[in-house]
Protein backbone atom coordinates (compact mmCIF):
# COMPACT_ATOMS: atom_id res chain seq x y z
CA UNK A 1 0.00 0.00 0.00
CA UNK A 2 1.16 4.01 -0.73
CA UNK A 3 2.22 5.88 1.90
CA UNK A 4 1.09 9.00 3.31
CA UNK A 5 2.86 11.83 5.71
CA UNK A 6 0.08 11.01 8.24
CA UNK A 7 1.89 8.37 10.54
CA UNK A 8 0.31 9.14 13.74
CA UNK A 9 -3.08 6.92 15.32
CA UNK A 10 -4.40 7.17 18.43
CA UNK A 11 -6.58 3.29 19.23
CA UNK A 12 -9.37 3.73 21.80
CA UNK A 13 -8.60 0.51 23.84
CA UNK A 14 -9.96 1.08 27.19
CA UNK A 15 -13.91 -0.08 27.36
CA UNK A 16 -15.00 -2.61 29.73
CA UNK A 17 -16.66 -4.80 27.16
CA UNK A 18 -19.67 -5.83 28.81
CA UNK A 19 -21.52 -7.02 25.80
CA UNK A 20 -18.61 -9.70 25.19
CA UNK A 21 -18.41 -10.62 28.85
CA UNK A 22 -20.65 -14.42 27.99
CA UNK A 23 -17.95 -15.29 25.60
CA UNK A 24 -15.04 -13.65 26.34
CA UNK A 25 -14.01 -13.12 30.45
CA UNK A 26 -10.16 -13.51 30.88
CA UNK A 27 -9.22 -10.70 28.22
CA UNK A 28 -10.31 -7.07 27.27
CA UNK A 29 -12.34 -7.17 24.36
CA UNK A 30 -9.68 -5.68 21.89
CA UNK A 31 -7.39 -8.70 23.37
CA UNK A 32 -10.33 -10.85 21.86
CA UNK A 33 -8.64 -13.77 20.44
CA UNK A 34 -9.53 -13.54 16.73
CA UNK A 35 -8.29 -16.70 14.48
CA UNK A 36 -6.23 -17.28 17.04
CA UNK A 37 -4.57 -13.94 17.50
CA UNK A 38 -5.90 -10.94 19.40
CA UNK A 39 -7.63 -8.63 17.46
CA UNK A 40 -5.48 -5.72 17.90
CA UNK A 41 -2.64 -7.03 16.24
CA UNK A 42 -5.31 -6.86 12.78
CA UNK A 43 -5.74 -3.03 13.43
CA UNK A 44 -1.86 -2.61 13.98
CA UNK A 45 -0.92 -4.33 11.00
CA UNK A 46 -3.18 -3.27 8.49
CA UNK A 47 -2.65 0.26 9.25
CA UNK A 48 1.35 0.21 9.38
CA UNK A 49 1.31 -1.25 6.11
CA UNK A 50 -0.58 2.05 5.13
CA UNK A 51 2.68 4.17 6.69
CA UNK A 52 1.35 4.37 10.33
CA UNK A 53 4.21 4.24 12.71
CA UNK A 54 3.48 6.07 15.68
CA UNK A 55 0.85 4.35 17.70
CA UNK A 56 -0.67 5.67 20.82
CA UNK A 57 -3.16 3.23 22.73
CA UNK A 58 -5.43 4.38 25.15
CA UNK A 59 -5.71 1.62 27.72
CA UNK A 60 -7.74 1.34 30.99
CA UNK A 61 -9.86 -2.10 31.86
CA UNK A 62 -6.99 -4.83 32.16
CA UNK A 63 -4.75 -2.73 30.87
CA UNK A 64 -1.76 -4.61 31.93
CA UNK A 65 -3.00 -7.41 29.74
CA UNK A 66 -2.75 -5.14 26.59
CA UNK A 67 1.02 -4.11 27.27
CA UNK A 68 2.31 -7.10 27.86
CA UNK A 69 0.60 -9.10 25.31
CA UNK A 70 1.63 -6.66 22.74
CA UNK A 71 4.77 -6.11 23.79
CA UNK A 72 5.74 -9.69 23.01
CA UNK A 73 4.10 -9.93 19.83
CA UNK A 74 4.18 -6.34 18.38
CA UNK A 75 7.96 -5.93 16.92
CA UNK A 76 7.30 -3.89 14.05
CA UNK A 77 7.31 0.05 15.56
CA UNK A 78 6.91 1.28 18.82
CA UNK A 79 4.21 1.05 21.02
CA UNK A 80 2.82 4.10 23.18
CA UNK A 81 0.46 3.83 25.74
CA UNK A 82 -1.93 6.50 28.25
CA UNK A 83 -3.39 4.02 30.99
CA UNK A 84 -6.87 5.71 32.39
CA UNK A 85 -6.71 5.52 35.98
CA UNK A 86 -10.73 5.83 35.94
CA UNK A 87 -13.16 5.71 32.93
CA UNK A 88 -13.22 8.78 30.37
CA UNK A 89 -15.72 7.50 27.89
CA UNK A 90 -14.81 7.86 24.39
CA UNK A 91 -14.18 11.46 24.01
CA UNK A 92 -12.60 11.77 27.46
CA UNK A 93 -10.23 9.16 26.17
CA UNK A 94 -9.30 10.79 23.37
CA UNK A 95 -8.62 14.43 25.01
CA UNK A 96 -6.55 12.31 27.88
CA UNK A 97 -4.70 11.23 25.33
CA UNK A 98 -3.40 14.10 23.59
CA UNK A 99 -3.02 15.85 26.99
CA UNK A 100 -0.49 13.29 27.81
CA UNK A 101 0.97 13.00 24.20
CA UNK A 102 2.01 15.54 21.97
CA UNK A 103 0.49 15.43 18.41
CA UNK A 104 0.93 18.77 16.09
CA UNK A 105 -0.24 17.54 12.98
CA UNK A 106 -3.03 15.59 11.80
CA UNK A 107 -3.61 12.08 12.95
CA UNK A 108 -5.79 9.24 12.96
CA UNK A 109 -8.28 7.96 15.59
CA UNK A 110 -9.12 4.13 15.61
CA UNK A 111 -11.82 2.34 17.75
CA UNK A 112 -10.13 -0.54 19.39
CA UNK A 113 -12.84 -3.18 18.59
CA UNK A 114 -13.49 -2.51 15.44
CA UNK A 115 -12.05 -3.06 11.73
CA UNK A 116 -12.18 -0.89 8.68
CA UNK A 117 -10.65 -0.82 5.72
CA UNK A 118 -10.05 2.24 4.53
CA UNK A 119 -7.69 3.39 1.90
CA UNK A 120 -5.20 5.77 4.14
CA UNK A 121 -3.82 7.90 1.22
CA UNK A 122 -7.58 8.38 -0.20
CA UNK A 123 -9.07 9.59 3.39
CA UNK A 124 -5.89 12.03 3.89
CA UNK A 125 -6.56 12.98 0.25
CA UNK A 126 -10.28 13.67 0.66
CA UNK A 127 -9.83 15.74 4.24
CA UNK A 128 -7.37 18.14 2.56
CA UNK A 129 -9.20 18.49 -1.11
CA UNK A 130 -12.35 19.48 1.31
CA UNK A 131 -10.37 21.39 4.29
CA UNK A 132 -11.38 19.03 6.83
CA UNK A 133 -10.82 19.59 10.35
CA UNK A 134 -12.70 16.17 10.77
CA UNK A 135 -13.15 13.55 8.26
CA UNK A 136 -15.13 10.44 9.42
CA UNK A 137 -15.26 7.36 7.49
CA UNK A 138 -18.22 6.12 6.71
CA UNK A 139 -19.70 2.83 5.48
CA UNK A 140 -23.17 1.43 4.48
CA UNK A 141 -25.46 -0.50 6.94
CA UNK A 142 -29.01 -1.37 7.77
CA UNK A 143 -28.60 -1.18 11.63
CA UNK A 144 -29.32 2.59 12.45
CA UNK A 145 -30.07 1.61 15.72
CA UNK A 146 -26.16 0.27 16.44
CA UNK A 147 -24.42 2.74 14.24
CA UNK A 148 -24.57 6.40 13.94
CA UNK A 149 -26.60 7.51 10.54
CA UNK A 150 -24.68 9.93 8.94
CA UNK A 151 -26.19 12.61 6.20
CA UNK A 152 -24.00 14.25 3.97
CA UNK A 153 -24.28 17.41 1.74
CA UNK A 154 -23.14 18.01 -1.36
CA UNK A 155 -19.66 19.32 -0.11
CA UNK A 156 -19.32 16.14 1.90
CA UNK A 157 -19.95 18.41 5.33
CA UNK A 158 -21.96 17.01 7.68
CA UNK A 159 -23.81 19.78 9.40
CA UNK A 160 -25.97 17.66 11.93
CA UNK A 161 -26.05 14.27 13.65
CA UNK A 162 -28.54 12.21 12.50
CA UNK A 163 -30.47 10.69 16.01
CA UNK A 164 -30.31 6.86 16.32
CA UNK A 165 -34.08 6.77 17.55
CA UNK A 166 -35.48 9.08 14.84
CA UNK A 167 -38.27 7.52 12.78
CA UNK A 168 -36.30 5.93 9.47
CA UNK A 169 -36.55 3.66 6.70
CA UNK A 170 -35.99 0.64 8.02
CA UNK A 171 -35.65 -1.05 4.57
CA UNK A 172 -32.74 0.93 3.42
CA UNK A 173 -29.26 1.45 4.12
CA UNK A 174 -27.64 4.43 5.49
CA UNK A 175 -23.74 5.76 5.46
CA UNK A 176 -22.94 4.95 9.46
CA UNK A 177 -19.89 6.19 11.31
CA UNK A 178 -17.09 3.16 10.87
CA UNK A 179 -14.88 5.12 13.55
CA UNK A 180 -12.05 5.58 11.63
CA UNK A 181 -11.88 9.26 12.05
CA UNK A 182 -9.21 12.05 10.40
CA UNK A 183 -8.30 14.76 12.80
CA UNK A 184 -6.67 18.03 12.72
CA UNK A 185 -5.51 19.07 16.27
CA UNK A 186 -6.94 22.79 15.61
CA UNK A 187 -10.79 20.73 15.24
CA UNK A 188 -9.87 19.50 18.70
CA UNK A 189 -8.27 22.03 20.93
CA UNK A 190 -11.74 23.66 21.62
CA UNK A 191 -12.43 20.76 23.92
CA UNK A 192 -11.44 20.49 27.09
CA UNK A 193 -11.39 17.26 29.77
CA UNK A 194 -13.85 17.27 31.98
CA UNK A 195 -14.01 15.05 35.35
CA UNK A 196 -16.98 13.20 33.85
CA UNK A 197 -16.70 10.66 30.97
CA UNK A 198 -17.84 12.12 27.56
CA UNK A 199 -18.87 10.85 24.58
CA UNK A 200 -17.34 11.17 21.22
CA UNK A 201 -20.01 11.21 19.32
CA UNK A 202 -22.72 12.77 21.20
CA UNK A 203 -20.77 15.51 22.98
CA UNK A 204 -17.58 16.43 21.21
CA UNK A 205 -18.50 15.82 17.65
CA UNK A 206 -22.07 17.08 18.19
CA UNK A 207 -20.61 20.57 19.59
CA UNK A 208 -17.20 20.46 17.27
CA UNK A 209 -20.55 20.66 14.15
CA UNK A 210 -22.10 23.46 16.53
CA UNK A 211 -19.04 25.66 16.73
CA UNK A 212 -18.48 25.05 12.83
CA UNK A 213 -15.68 23.42 12.59
CA UNK A 214 -15.45 22.01 9.41
CA UNK A 215 -16.27 18.24 9.91
CA UNK A 216 -16.85 15.58 6.52
CA UNK A 217 -17.95 12.39 5.79
CA UNK A 218 -15.71 10.04 3.52
CA UNK A 219 -17.84 7.07 2.22
CA UNK A 220 -16.06 3.81 2.19
CA UNK A 221 -16.58 0.69 0.53
CA UNK A 222 -14.39 -1.46 2.59
CA UNK A 223 -14.87 -4.26 4.43
CA UNK A 224 -16.43 -3.87 8.17
CA UNK A 225 -16.29 -5.63 11.47
CA UNK A 226 -17.33 -4.79 14.92
CA UNK A 227 -16.29 -7.36 17.25
CA UNK A 228 -18.85 -5.63 20.18
CA UNK A 229 -21.12 -8.31 20.65
CA UNK A 230 -21.24 -11.96 20.42
CA UNK A 231 -22.77 -12.44 17.45
CA UNK A 232 -20.05 -10.06 15.64
CA UNK A 233 -17.00 -12.18 17.15
CA UNK A 234 -18.22 -15.18 16.37
CA UNK A 235 -18.31 -13.80 12.60
CA UNK A 236 -15.14 -12.37 13.09
CA UNK A 237 -13.73 -15.85 13.36
CA UNK A 238 -13.88 -16.56 9.42
CA UNK A 239 -13.46 -12.95 8.35
CA UNK A 240 -11.18 -12.35 5.76
CA UNK A 241 -8.34 -9.43 6.91
CA UNK A 242 -6.67 -8.27 4.19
Amino acid sequence: MERTDLDTAIILAGGLGTRLRSVIKKVPKPMAPVQGRPFLLYLLEYWHRQGIRRFILSVGYKSSCIQKGLKALWHKSDLEFVKENKPHGTGGALLYCLKKKKIESPFLLLNGDTFFAVNLKKLHQHARKTKADWCLSLFSSKDYERYLPVKLKKDFSIKKLVQKKVAVNKTANYLSNGGVYWIHPRGIRHVRCQKRPLSLEEEILSQTIEKRFRVVGFPSKGIFIDIGIPADFNKAQSFLFQ
